[in-house]
């Protein structure tokens, strides 16, 4: 099995995650670390750091699901001549790179279970 605990540790370090946003992820932490253990080649990769760093960046992009807002936020700030404003995207767009990186990382321990579809 993929240790949780070193996964949590991971998030926590890497990515600056305190307790009180890890506590909610140690359930989905737990479930994605049974679909990467499902995946893998040999079993014996479970503790491989490409799987912890997968697994914990897949906790680091829920958290920023779980915490990004349906678009009602406010978005720019006018204050006389200076404006500020904020993608609120961004955090989502740079977890969906960590992601897919962290993926092309572990992809050699990993089963290819991928359809593509090219043509007719």
């Amino acid at each position: 099995m993929i240790n949780e605990n070193a996964v949590l540790y991971k998030a926590k370090s890497l990515f600056g995650l305190d307790n009180t946003v890890l506590a909610p992820l140690y359930c989905v932490c737990h479930l994605f670390c049974l679909e990467l253990y499902s995946r893998l080649k040999d079993k014996k990769d479970a503790n491989d750091e490409r799987i912890i760093y997968l697994a914990a960046v897949n906790c680091l992009y829920y958290s920023i699901l779980e915490s990004t807002d349906s678009g009602c936020s406010v978005e720019s700030v006018k204050a006389g001549d200076v404006t500020v404003k904020e993608d609120a995207s961004m955090p989502l767009k740079k977890a969906v790179e960590l992601k897919n990186e962290a993926e092309r990382l572990a992809s050699p321990l990993l089963l290819d279970d991928g359809f593509v579809f090219m043509g007719v």
